[in-house]
């Protein structure tokens, strides 16, 4: 059963990262997805892959899982169409089978929970993969390119190719990406998506959402009353601002703020 409290969801010791990403498509674009509906169709996905993961040796069922889902072009990375928001959204992938890295990432980490295999997110700058566990060490996938395997140099590349980093590959890219923070990447990345379209009301529901999934990052509730003054709701817009200022007394930005309030209110008084 699916909570519809995502902060508490996220809170708990194995958080469930089908039910994360359909809560945030069902809060964000869809107010009418079944979200029973969807996991059931995910729990299908993991039945139809089980027999073909446990016939593999212990070793090799990751990469297995991997091939069934990817490498046969069943689920592939939307590379026509990258900045499509339906991308993100798990509901929207299990349909059309297109996605982005972290989104296709994170239905491999969907399914391999509920197989036993374990496995975890990479969070690498510019490019999500995974992480599976393995008798010789860590093995990499990306599932975005036919989930092909990767080797650490070919981790390094994809970092350059993607952000232009030209330094040695952090080892701490490499440590495994928590359910939530996994969640938090797949907002920021919504955000700015909806940011570059300018689809003010879609900007406002995800950082709403991270505002609950990140609480101690003061930076959201500035971001979400400006775009509230944006959208001319003044008033809530100067609730969240205040709560910034207060969570960052000293931030840089105050005296730019508090102007912003103090012209939006002036505003709505010569309209009264």
């Amino acid at each position: 059963m699916c909570t519809n409290d995502l902060r508490l969801l996220l809170q708990e010791p194995l958080p469930d990262l089908a039910c994360a990403t359909a809560l945030l498509a069902q809060r964000i674009a869809y107010p009418d997805l079944d979200l029973g509906l969807l996991l059931n169709v995910v729990e299908q996905l993991a039945a139809e892959a089980a027999p073909i993961v446990a016939a593999s040796p212990p070793k090799e069922q990751g990469a297995a899982l991997m091939a069934f889902l990817f490498g046969s072009g069943r689920f592939r990375g939307n590379q026509d169409d990258y900045a499509n928001p339906r991308n993100s959204f798990i509901n929207e992938i299990l349909d059309s089978g297109l996605g982005i890295p972290i989104s296709l990432s994170a239905l491999f980490l969907m399914l391999s929970a509920r197989l036993g295999i374990e496995a975890h997110g990479v969070g690498l700058p510019g490019h999500f993969v995974v992480g599976i566990a393995s008798a010789d060490g860590q093995r990499y996938f990306d599932p975005f390119y036919g989930g092909r395997e990767l080797s650490i140099a070919a981790c390094s590349r994809l970092v350059t190719q993607t952000t232009g980093y030209e330094g040695p590959l952090q080892e701490a890219w490499l440590a495994p990406v928590e359910v939530a923070e996994i969640v938090a990447r797949m907002l920021r990345n919504l955000r700015t998506v909806y940011l570059q379209a300018g689809q003010w009301s879609a900007v406002q529901c995800v950082l709403e959402q991270l505002c609950l999934v990140e609480p101690r990052v003061p930076s959201h509730m500035r971001d979400l009353g400006l775009v509230m003054f944006q959208r001319r709701q003044t008033e809530r817009g100067i609730y969240y601002l205040e709560a910034y200022l207060r969570a960052a007394p000293e931030a840089e930005d105050r005296a730019d703020l508090q102007q912003a309030m103090a012209e939006h209110l002036a505003r709505v008084a010569r309209l009264n």
